[in-house]
């Protein structure tokens, strides 16, 4: 009996060490995409590489409402601007992403409030010259600082 246990055992734990290294291991599949991984498959959008690499990402987190047919999808925060639904990310070119991270709907409405019932899917884009400066303008008109 004893050696059927101790069989036993070294089999889950044979089992469990082969499922942590498989290309499905839950700790690879939830951290941030950063632009290397990223260019290491063929996609064109930002969506697409979401959809290749983390797709359970894109997948509801609760159930249909009535009132709201997108309620549940994670909401799509650009440059930590609150920006809209999952289709916005067909929009944004690959190449010009430099991070791509899931955040749980708790975290999502501590950090932008409330409407986050699915997350959020945030999306840091690589610096731009003409983004930068657009930012200081929009800056100094709504602090009312004045360029002299």
């Amino acid at each position: 009996m004893r050696r059927f246990v101790l069989a036993a055992f070294a089999l889950t734990s044979l089992a469990a060490c082969a499922r942590s290294s498989s290309p499905a291991d839950p700790s690879r599949l939830s951290g941030p995409l950063g632009a290397e991984e990223i260019s290491s498959v063929p996609v064109s959008t930002a969506y697409e590489a979401i959809q290749t690499l983390r797709p359970q990402w894109l997948r509801r987190r609760e159930t249909l409402s009535l009132m709201d047919p997108n309620s549940g999808y994670p909401a799509v925060v650009v440059d930590n601007i609150q920006r809209g639904e999952l289709d916005l990310l067909r929009n944004i070119r690959a190449e010009v992403v430099a991070e791509i991270r899931y955040v749980n709907a708790r975290d999502a409405t501590t950090r932008y409030g409330t409407g986050f019932r699915g997350g959020a899917i945030e999306v840091t884009t690589l610096p731009t010259p003409w983004r930068d400066t657009t930012e200081i303008r929009q800056r100094r008109r709504s602090t009312g600082a004045v360029h002299r």
